[in-house]
């Protein structure tokens, strides 16, 4: 049998961060007529979608433990109508995404497909944490694990006695809530106590956190710095390399954020500057009212309490303004935004209020005086 045009792609989005999504990626998502998302693809990442696209996130179909056939009848009925549908799912389809599923489902309705590889968790998480899986005087060997086996199971699959004796690094995905229970199961199994183990939690992303202990006290320092999901577990002596290779964490700027107001195609290569500075980076054209108050609030405190502060615009020198002109309103802003507001004079009565509050006078005067008089009958 010979496949057809594809109708659905299975896409890869990649661990979080949006410059590792792929170039095929790209491609499908432009084409698209429906995308159907996991929670855990980077929203920047619809930004590729054409105009008109429609766009749903799994949550949207359903229940969690219903989820699965809802969407596997979304992609089927908008491919039967003719429409391109991209599958996006977080790092990629075929490594615990259960894109082998989906594909079983299309082909047996009779759907072509094509798989579009991704940057799997444990690779993204790996790099970005600064541990190499694989090292020639440590670890020959990587294995893939999930913490979360399918309960419907009647007997687990995982061979806890085979991991603790494997000879490289293991990687588990999704285990951070049974972190207690594979520390215990692998440490029973003859592993190490103080065998290096990592935690590293939205990884490739601004939000990234690294927690590097020993397999027998992960778990207690999990819980002590709150660690939750998305988290990946990394288990091996690689762990121990992390205080010389690791690289992301360090960069300037780590972790702050930056909102840029400017339209999406005005504000691609300022985005891309500061996301290499490691800055928490999103668009948005305009502000909401109430943002713009607390803007303005913060702005008046930052230029109080550090000095000088310039703005400025593209647009604005691209309509012929010269930079003394530009300095020039911006200082008047400025001015305008620490300079606290000048109290209202009290205002001198006109003289009609002053010819009304005398005659009152006389007229209070007047009826004083008339008490005072005898009665005449």
């Amino acid at each position: 049998m010979t496949d057809a045009e594809p109708k659905v792609f299975l896409v890869g989005a990649g661990p979080g961060n949006p410059g590792l999504l792929t170039l095929r990626a790209v491609e499908c998502l432009s084409r698209a007529d429906l995308i159907v998302y996991d929670q855990l693809a980077a929203a920047p990442l619809l930004e590729h979608t054409r105009a008109g696209a429609e766009c749903v996130c799994v949550s949207e179909l359903g229940p969690y433990a219903e989820r699965r056939p809802l969407i596997h009848r979304a992609m089927i009925d908008a491919a039967r109508r003719g429409k391109v549908v991209v599958r996006l799912k977080g790092g990629d389809p075929f490594v615990f995404g259960r894109g082998g599923e989906e594909a079983e489902a299309l082909r047996a309705a009779g759907i072509s497909f094509e798989i579009v590889p991704g940057v799997t968790a444990g690779l993204g998480a790996a790099a970005f944490a600064g541990i190499p899986l694989t090292h020639r005087a440590y670890s020959s060997a990587v294995a893939f694990v999930t913490g979360h086996e399918d309960p419907a199971k009647e007997t687990p699959a995982i061979d806890w006695e085979a991991l603790a004796r494997f000879p490289g690094t293991l990687v588990f995905y999704m285990g951070v809530a049974r972190l207690g229970g594979i520390a215990t199961a692998l440490i029973e199994k003859g592993k190490t106590p103080d065998t290096p183990a990592a935690l590293v939690h939205w990884a490739t992303t601004s939000r990234q956190r690294t927690l590097v202990s020993t397999l027998g006290q992960l778990a207690e320092a999990a819980r002590a710095a709150q660690f939750t999901a998305p988290s990946l577990v990394i288990i091996g002596p690689v762990v121990a390399l992390r205080e010389q290779v690791q690289w992301f964490e360090r960069r300037p700027l780590f972790g702050k954020g930056v909102l840029v107001t400017r339209p999406r195609h005005q504000a691609g290569e300022l985005m891309w500057r500061l996301d290499e500075l490691r800055w928490n980076v999103a668009g948005s054209p305009t502000l909401p009212a109430d943002v713009k108050i607390r803007l303005m609030a913060h702005v008046k405190n930052r230029i109080t309490s550090e000095g000088e502060l310039i703005l400025t615009s593209q647009r604005y020198r691209d309509q012929g303004r010269n930079r003394d002109d530009c300095l020039e309103k911006l200082r008047a802003l400025i001015l305008r935004a620490v300079t606290p507001p000048r109290p209202r004079k009290a205002t001198r009565p006109s003289r009609a209020s002053r010819f009304q509050r005398l005659q009152a006078k006389k007229h209070r005067s007047a009826m004083k005086k008339s008490r005072g008089r005898p009665q005449v009958d």
